[in-house]
């Protein structure tokens, strides 16, 4: 009687030890569900912190390209008011114009190049996040507790 007493507690203290181990793992490694969700919340900042970074290139290229077509303007309008009633220089105005779409054209590629750029370091961001993923699932609860 005292032996199967003895054997029924040695065993109900093996389940509670098998319990706490388990429950320490868990406690020590993420769940597949706390690594979705860790994973979806890193890509979601990456995908507003690129949605910013790329309307922030776009609005500051914008900027200049529109500021070199006001001087180009304004340039234009002096140079013809000053040649009122002269002969009108229209080589001059053509070198003007040729510069001013030259600056453009090269404002326009540096900011094309930018917002590649910044698609290349997001794409490459979100591959370095999914892998680490990968790597969390492989060392997830579910997999190294056996649950």
């Amino acid at each position: 009687q005292a032996q199967k007493l003895q054997a029924q507690q040695l065993q109900e203290q093996q389940q509670r030890d098998v319990v706490a181990k388990r429950q320490s793992c868990l406690n020590t490694y993420p769940t597949k569900a706390q690594i979705q969700q860790a994973t979806d919340m890193a890509i979601a900042t990456l995908n507003s912190s690129m949605t910013a970074s790329k309307a922030s290139i776009t609005s500051q290229y914008d900027s200049q390209i529109a500021q070199v077509r006001a001087k180009l303007q304004t340039d234009l309008t002096y140079a013809q008011e000053a040649q009122r009633g002269y002969a009108t220089n229209s080589a001059m105005l053509t070198q003007m114009q040729n510069s001013a779409n030259a600056s453009i054209e090269d404002l326009e590629s540096r900011k094309q190049e930018l917002l590649l750029m910044a698609d290349a370091g997001y794409g490459t961001k979100v591959a370095d996040v999914r892998m680490r993923a990968l790597q969390m699932l492989q060392e997830s609860s579910e997999m190294v507790c056996g649950i």
